[in-house]
């Protein structure tokens, strides 16, 4: 549910804060992946603020390490799908 949580947040316009994060290196290729798309992510394990992109969502300007999370492979992959610059996962 970080996943998502975080993903969704980047994706939306204004701040959102979630609470209680696991520490994982999935959750943290997620942060990694928002922040590339143009997300603003701050604090720490127990509580982010995202500040989302809403529709003005970047390219990825380097290749993107999703680590072993399939969740973040497959919803990243769609949305890198809607620019018409070239992204790797």
């Amino acid at each position: 549910q970080a996943i998502r949580s975080i993903l969704f947040a980047a994706l939306a316009q204004g701040k959102s804060t979630i609470s209680n994060l696991p520490q994982s290196p999935d959750v943290q290729a997620t942060v990694d992946f928002c922040r590339e798309i143009g997300a603003r992510i701050e604090g720490d394990s127990y509580r982010v603020e995202v500040h989302g992109v809403g529709r003005d969502l970047h390219a990825p300007k380097q290749e993107i390490n999703v680590g072993n999370s399939g969740l973040l492979l497959r919803l990243a992959a769609p949305l890198l799908a809607m620019h018409n610059e070239k992204s790797t996962l």
